[in-house]
Order: C-alpha cells, then structure tokens, then sequence
C-alpha cells in the first residue's frame, strides 16, 4: 500500500467515525467484513492471530465487534491475509452504508478526473 492509499484511507476512517454510535456501526460492520475476510483466506483465528503477532482472544474480539477496531488493527490484519486494506475498507464501507461507499466512490472517481489519472469521455 502506498503512502498516498493510506493517507486515503485514514482520511476515509476519521470522516466516517465521528460519533459513538458510527463507531459502534463501524465495529460491527468491520466484524462481519474482517471474519469474512479471514475465513476466506482459509485462516483460522489462531492462524491469523499469530501471523498478526496477538491472542486469538484479540481476533475473537475484533470479529465479534467487542473490541474497538482501529485503522492500524485493519492495516495489520490485511497485510496478515495478503489482501488490499482499500478493497476491504470499502467492503466495510458497503456492509455500513451502502450510500457513503457510493459517495466515497463518486468523489475518488472525480478527484482522479481533476488529477488527469481518469478522462472523462466526451462525444462529439
């Protein structure tokens, strides 16, 4: 992952968390997202938590939304899976709000178009 995919993501992960109740939601849609992630990579959770270097307890809880997920706990579980932190962000995102991925989406895609990284197509 690039400097400027992390600086994308931890820009993501704190507009998105604003309140109690969003980190509640977050924390339960990164549970389901994360587990999901984890059984299909064929990992059990001891298997990932030595990778990751914790308990399985610490998986256990993360999966469970007990334990406060944090960007750098995301980070570490992903490189553990070999698996790209933005393309499991935005699985979080879709199973948290269907909308705000949506937006998400729209505003990368026109920040790319300003960028020159992406052409808008024109007719005519």
């Amino acid at each position: 992952m690039s400097l400027r995919d992390t600086q994308q993501l931890a820009q993501a992960f704190s507009t998105i968390l604003r309140t109690e109740v969003e980190r509640r939601r977050w924390n339960n849609a990164a549970a389901v997202v994360l587990a999901a992630t984890r059984s299909d990579s064929d990992k059990t959770q001891a298997e990932l938590a030595k990778l990751v270097g914790v308990s399985r307890n610490v998986i256990a809880n993360i999966e469970s939304g007990r334990k406060r997920i944090e960007l750098s706990d995301l980070i570490m579980i992903c490189r553990a899976l070999k698996v790209d932190s933005l393309m499991v962000l935005n699985r979080i995102l879709l199973w948290y709000e269907p909308d705000v991925a949506q937006r998400h989406r729209e505003s990368r895609s026109q920040r790319e178009v300003r960028e020159g990284g992406v052409h808008e197509r024109t007719d005519g």
